[in-house]
């Protein structure tokens, strides 16, 4: 099946290790869309949804720990957004476990956060980053 989401070079942030970090979660999450548009059973989903889970938890802290480190000025924000879209992530892993929300919204959902938050708040860093040569 087709991927939902491919990578493309405007997603970068400049920073290998984390454009590599959301290529994975891309990869992960077009493996729980593309399981979920074959209807695959819960014991799938759920080992798809736990994937993404961990490595989003992994990605963070590693941003986190860089961001800290080198004295972003809005590291407070972006980690507070961090917690907030975590806390997001299971919450509707949480409905979707006990069937309180549907797939085509879980899929929404999954579909819509990643792109959103590289877009939207990651881009924010780039600069930063790039100044003191980390790439």
């Amino acid at each position: 099946m087709a991927d939902y989401f491919e990578w493309q070079d405007s997603y970068s942030v400049g920073v290998r290790k984390f454009d590599d970090a959301h290529k994975k979660l891309l990869g992960i999450t077009n493996n729980f869309v593309n399981a979920c548009m074959d209807n695959m059973p819960l014991e799938d989903l759920t080992d798809l949804l736990t994937d993404l889970i961990r490595y989003t938890h992994y990605h963070f802290r590693d941003e986190e720990d860089l961001m800290k480190e080198t004295g972003y000025t809005l590291f407070n924000k972006h980690r507070a957004q961090h917690d907030d879209l975590f806390d997001q992530v299971l919450k509707f892993t949480d409905d979707f476990f006990h069937m309180r929300i549907e797939k085509p919204k879980i899929t929404e959902f999954m579909m819509s956060w990643l792109l959103a938050h590289i877009l939207e708040e990651d881009m924010k860093y780039k600069e930063h980053f790039a100044k003191l040569g980390i790439h």
